[in-house]
């Protein structure tokens, strides 16, 4: 669960303003903050579609996070949303945490541009330009200080003092004889020397630098042979052979042990006596995270038959029922004991004898004869375990026999592991201490939906608006593959139960990636899901 302050006044932001959020993660059912399982992962949208800006999430403390990232290229009206999912004891979420929208034009420098489309009250004048609003700016006229004199939008002019005498009305031309620039007499050359060039590319301009023209030699602008051995200075063939390696100091690789050497790595190193083995795919997990020879307990010596039958007999509660031997038992059968010669009625069993004490409950209160079920027979045992017994699942002859088994090569094996030791795949891959290790923590940890591959029984699980579990809903799916737009599942989903349900995807649904989905249903939360897809 990812939860943010959204209350504060919405701010205009710029293009390529960096932004750093906070938020906090919290136990779904107590709402104590709490570490989420990972790191929490952030989506920037921009209206609505994932702009695909990086969002680096940072710990703070224990439930609390820290988001930063840098917008892209706004428009004004934009509107920007940064979306967390994160997993808090095995429960996964989406929230939005900020939220703000560009309706300023605001500069690198945070300076803002005032656009005034329209004046009038309530913005319900005619729309304005800069050029419509000077043409309505009207002149004070006169003859005072920031006056002008005109008529009928005419300003007069005094020609005198512009000429210095009174224009010719005949030719209505005036003459000017400048004399002096800058109190200096100047010609017309003069002016010229002084005169600065406008540097650029266009009509009219000369691009140039530090008083220096550029020269650009196209195809066909020199003649053939127009740059002789006389235009050439005499130490231009020492100074473009200067520091070029001559034929003496070149060295010609050997190509036979190159060549040696590649036969022997082969395609992909598969000619590497070791590392080319298929064996080292068992290199699947780092060797740090298998069990230390320190931390190794050997098993304990086995319990002998003996030390078996004391343990029994001193402790068994079961064997504790046999609280006499069998042969203190009488060995009197039903005829002697209800009718025979030992009846209770014969010479030879008086009343007085110490068993008619075992007389202590009711005939009536034991199991009578219809009652009692006698216990299966050792034959039908049997038969039930060779009918439905599913361990003794082959017969002995299909397994290996003695004479078929082979030793391993233990001396070959101590061979592989002496070849394949951390220290000896570094020197043949010629790696750093360090970088097997870099390599083997890339390996993936986790199974992961393959990209353009369908995947049947995709669960999630819908709450409702308080926060528990939603059953009996439509949920709507829909899925964004790499940043685009949200669109239709090819499958809808159905429900498992408990609120939880499932969906079948589609290839289609599963072609890009970066996977983000989106459930929704009546009266229940939005549920966000991202999945990046396995090449």
């Amino acid at each position: 669960m990812c939860s943010s302050d959204l209350s504060q006044p919405v701010m205009s932001v710029r293009s390529s303003q960096s932004i750093t959020t906070q938020f906090t993660t919290r136990v779904f059912s107590t709402g104590v903050l709490t570490d989420a399982d990972s790191t929490p992962t952030g989506t920037l949208y921009v209206n609505g579609t994932a702009n695909g800006a990086t969002v680096t999430v940072t710990k703070i403390s224990t439930g609390l996070y820290k988001a930063a990232f840098t917008l892209p290229t706004l428009a004004v009206g934009d509107l920007c949303c940064l979306i967390i999912a994160a997993t808090v004891s095995s429960v996964s979420d989406a929230a939005k945490v900020w939220e703000d929208t560009k309706d300023l034009v605001i500069d690198s420098a945070g300076l803002t541009d005032a656009n005034v489309v329209k004046l009038g009250p309530s913005g319900s004048g005619t729309a304005q330009t800069a050029r419509d609003i000077g043409a309505s700016v009207l002149l004070s006229s006169g003859t005072g200080t920031g006056q002008l004199d005109f008529t009928s939008g005419v300003v007069k002019s005094n020609t005198t003092q512009i000429s210095g005498s009174a224009v010719s009305t005949t030719t209505a031309q005036i003459g000017v004889n400048v004399v002096n620039v800058g109190g200096t007499v100047q010609t017309a050359r003069d002016l010229g020397a002084s005169v600065l060039l406008s540097v650029g590319t266009g009509t009219g301009q000369v691009n140039l630098s530090s008083g220096k023209v550029p020269a650009t030699i196209a195809a066909g602008d020199l003649a053939t042979d127009s740059i002789t051995s006389a235009a050439i200075a005499t130490s231009a063939v020492t100074e473009i052979q200067s520091g070029l390696m001559t034929a003496a100091g070149y060295t010609a690789p050997d190509n036979t042990t190159i060549a040696a050497i590649a036969s022997t790595l082969g395609t992909a190193g598969a000619g590497l006596t070791a590392i080319g083995d298929t064996r080292l795919a068992n290199l699947d997990a780092t060797v740090s995270s298998r069990l230390a020879a320190s931390s190794y307990t050997a098993p304990t010596t086995p319990p002998t038959v003996i030390q078996i039958r004391t343990e029994m007999d001193t402790n068994s509660t079961k064997l504790a029922n046999l609280d006499a031997t069998v042969s203190s038992r009488s060995t009197l059968t039903q005829t002697q004991v209800t009718g025979g010669a030992y009846s209770i009625q014969s010479a030879s069993c008086v009343l007085g004898d110490a068993r008619v004490s075992n007389l202590d409950a009711a005939v009536s209160s034991r199991l009578a004869t219809s009652g009692y079920s006698a216990p299966p027979s050792a034959a039908s045992i049997r038969t039930e375990i060779d009918t439905n017994s599913t361990k003794l699942d082959a017969t002995v002859s299909s397994r290996l026999a003695a004479s078929s088994y082979t030793a391993p090569d233990n001396a070959g094996i101590t061979t592989v592991g002496t070849q394949t030791t951390a220290a000896s795949i570094r020197s043949a891959l010629g790696m750093a201490a360090a970088d097997l290790d870099d390599q083997l923590a890339l390996i993936p940890t986790t199974i992961r939906i393959k990209k353009n591959t369908a995947f049947t029984g995709f669960s999630f699980a819908m709450f409702d608006s308080s926060g528990s579990p939603a059953t009996g809903v439509t949920v709507t799916s829909q899925v964004a593959i790499d940043g685009a737009a949200f669109v239709s599942t090819t499958n809808s989903a159905s429900e498992i139960g408990s609120g939880a349900y499932k969906l079948n995807l589609a290839a289609a649904d599963t072609n890009g990636n970066d996977l983000m989905f989106l459930f929704t249903a009546t009266g229940c939360k939005s549920l966000f899901l991202k999945v990046v897809t396995q090449p």
